[in-house]
């Protein structure tokens, strides 16, 4: 009798087991422990193709062993490296995104402005948590926005926010604005007719970095570092460090005989600009923040050399291509 009772126990306590093992729970858990023990990350997905996201996607396509898939809104027709996966995804559609994750370890968002204020990458976070994504790389890649409370950039901070609320790690990276991309006239900066306008004298130093540059340093940490080390993890960083005043006398070095007529506005006007919105708002938002003396995260410690080889472009060398 007793060794009958020793075997129906030991029996139960087997069942016990398998269906623990076999549960969503043990299953997420392990997926989650594994990998924060594995050496690097090796699949990711990239939500946006844009402005932004082609550059992430060529950059961690070019690392050996890497899996790279693309969610794509519309399902347009994209070029994109050899290799690279596109899935057409509807973002009011929780079941399609989860779909599309599943088996990707890092989801790099790079949705733009109209994606942001819709709301579009919460449901995004949401599925990554469900599908079992271990790290979320919200759309940052710009000025300091941790600690912002208010402004046009205060949905960055509430982002990351609401992934520290699900429990999901992220990775927030500070870059300054893109070198390669904010010297154009909707900015104030019309170089190639010779004017540049903005709010307030132009003498702070401001944080510069080129795209395809926060593309190569950010597939280099993601690719390279343990996940135990990217786990909720601030990265900033910066191609070159030169105010206002500096890159107009930049330009004017790199193309003789032209000259750039500054208008410096006052730092009232700038505020006037802010709180009328519209089309001017950002840039005038951007300004003013460059001119508080708030335009590069340098003097909270930069992370340039956690990325040894990394050669980002100066400002000299993106200006010396302009027209």
């Amino acid at each position: 009798m007793g060794l009958i009772l020793r075997i129906s126990a030991f029996a139960l306590l087997i069942s016990c087991l398998l269906s623990y093992i076999l549960s969503p729970h043990f299953q997420s858990s392990t997926s989650t422990i594994l990998n924060q023990n594995m050496s690097t990350y090796t699949s990711f997905a990239v939500a946006g193709a844009g402005n932004v996201g082609k550059f992430f996607i060529e950059s961690l396509a070019a690392v050996p062993s890497v899996q790279v898939t693309v969610l794509s809104r519309d399902g347009a027709t994209l070029t994109l490296p050899a290799g690279v996966v596109v899935k057409k995804v509807n973002y009011e559609d929780p079941v399609s995104l989860e779909s599309a994750l599943k088996g990707v370890q890092v989801v790099v968002s790079a949705l733009g402005g109209p994606a942001l204020a819709a709301g579009v990458q919460r449901p995004l976070a949401d599925a990554a948590k469900k599908a079992g994504v271990s790290l979320f790389v919200p759309s940052e890649y710009g000025v300091e926005t941790i600690g912002v409370k208010e402004g046009p950039l205060v949905g960055k901070e509430a982002a990351a926010q609401y992934l520290k609320s699900i429990g999901l790690p992220s990775v927030r990276l500070i870059t300054g604005p893109f070198t390669d991309f904010i010297f154009n006239p909707r900015l104030g900066f019309a170089f190639a007719e010779g004017t540049a306008t903005w709010f307030g004298k132009g003498e702070q130093p401001v944080t510069w970095t080129a795209r395809p540059d926060i593309a190569t340093f950010l597939a280099h940490v993601l690719t390279t570092l343990p996940p135990a080390e990217l786990n909720d993890r601030v990265f900033r960083i910066e191609g070159d460090r030169k105010s206002l005043n500096e890159v107009v006398a930049i330009y004017e070095e790199t193309h003789p005989g032209k000259k750039v007529v500054v208008t410096r506005k006052s730092v009232e006007e700038g505020k006037e600009a802010l709180a009328k919105g519209g089309p001017a708002a950002f840039g005038a938002y951007l300004q003013l923040l460059w001119e508080a003396g708030e335009g590069s995260p340098f003097l909270k410690g930069l992370d340039n050399s956690v990325f040894p080889g990394w050669k980002p472009k100066g400002v000299k060398d993106i200006l010396a291509a302009a027209p």
